[in-house]
């Protein structure tokens, strides 16, 4: 009931008039939110009232980037804006396979290729103006400079987790950022953060044996060129100048990252 939890957060957040969150649920054998019917890919609308269906369409692997494309084409149709953000919301893997496991396709999930050619076909990139603000990965394992080199060129900011990440993920009470005026990303990510780390320590405080680590990045995407120069210049090094003597160091170090 992860998910039900956070639409239940988004929905004690009252939005101003300017501001739109799109959802579409899918993915499960069953829901426990009073609004979500399993069975089908649903669309919602928060506007800071209530939860409203605007849109049920047979239901479609949450997996398949075919499915991505059509809900971002969707949303750029029907609510555009002038800042946008994107958020995946479930199970991650990185690097590996991704996010967003669909239990009633075979645990099928978005593979980061996948993504890329879902966001490449429904919007168009640009590195001076991507087409969202944020993008952001409510799941495990997603804040990997793989998933960086996927979103570069469609976005200024990245939010994710480097470790796993609590059963009860974001704290959508973040939402309360978003007065009306224009919210810069790294403000957005810095909100998203806070509020995320402050109520992961809320429940360790309560329950101090039940987590031990808790992680939340937001990444620059601007800077991500630079930092694959700079991977690329080492990693040719390493190539010529590794030996018995330099390993050793180089795994301590890289320990201590």
């Amino acid at each position: 009931q992860a998910a039900t939890s956070d639409l239940m957060e988004m929905e004690q957040v009252t939005l101003p008039e300017n501001v739109t969150v799109v959802i579409e649920t899918g993915g499960s054998y069953e829901w426990s939110h009073p609004a979500v019917e399993a069975g089908q890919l649903g669309r919602y609308v928060y506007t800071g009232d209530t939860l409203e269906m605007v849109d049920a369409l047979p239901n479609a692997n949450m997996g398949a980037p075919e499915t991505l494309e059509d809900f971002l084409r969707f949303c750029t149709e029907n609510y555009p804006a002038d800042r946008t953000m994107l958020v995946f919301w479930n199970h991650g893997c990185g690097s590996l396979s991704g996010v967003a496991f669909d239990e009633t396709f075979d645990d099928d999930s978005l593979s980061l290729p996948e993504i890329y050619s879902a966001v490449a076909s429904a919007c168009t990139l640009s590195r001076e103006d991507p087409p969202f603000d944020v993008v952001g990965f409510d799941a495990c394992l997603m804040s990997s400079l793989e998933v960086a080199s996927v979103l570069a060129p469609y976005a200024n900011y990245m939010v994710a987790s480097q470790e796993t990440e609590p059963g009860w993920g974001w704290n959508y009470s973040f939402l309360s950022e978003l007065s009306g005026n224009p919210v810069p990303g790294d403000q957005m990510g810095e909100a998203i953060i806070d509020a995320y780390m402050d109520y992961g320590e809320y429940v360790f405080d309560v329950y101090p044996n039940l987590y031990s680590d808790l992680t939340l990045s937001c990444i620059d995407l601007n800077a991500y060129a630079e930092a694959e120069d700079a991977l690329n210049t080492y990693f040719a090094e390493l190539d010529t100048s590794l030996d018995v003597k330099s390993f050793p160091r180089l795994v301590r170090k890289r320990a201590r990252v």
